[in-house]
């Protein structure tokens, strides 16, 4: 049983969308927050994500419109390290507002509609992912 203040507030938990994700070795994403829950299943390879609290965004120099929703720091200059993006956004180390995950084939991990999130495949594999994001 899933305690409710687990999933109060997931939303309606319609099915909005579902995508696929293929890339090279070494490919990352922008860090961006997403208008929608997601949940996000690492199929093939390895990747990692980090995980930055909305709280943040006045440090995260968010693109102007329409990418107001992406930040201007190049998180993938530095691989995701924990350690370097806490100093680029001048947080204490283990501020909570930011963490790191590992994430291999098999592995699932639930994005919570506004919350930052970056990734970039580790190794030198090709990585395949799929999400899907609920209203």
């Amino acid at each position: 049983v899933v305690p409710a203040e687990l999933w109060e507030d997931c939303g309606a938990g319609e099915l909005f969308r579902q995508n696929f994700w293929i890339g090279p070795p070494g490919k990352s994403s922008p860090l961006h927050r997403d208008p929608f829950q997601n949940v996000f299943v690492q199929l093939r390879g390895a990747k990692t994500a980090l995980l930055a609290d909305a709280s943040l965004s006045p440090q995260l120099r968010l693109l102007p419109a329409p990418q107001d929703n992406t930040s201007g720091i190049d998180f993938a200059s530095f691989g995701g390290d924990l350690v370097r993006a806490s100093a680029v956004l001048g947080l204490e180390p283990g501020d909570e507002r930011i963490c790191a995950a590992q994430l291999d084939a098999g592995d699932a991990l639930f994005i919570p509609k506004g919350l930052f999130h970056f990734f970039q495949g580790q190794g030198t594999e090709c990585t395949a992912a799929v999400n899907f994001w609920f209203l």
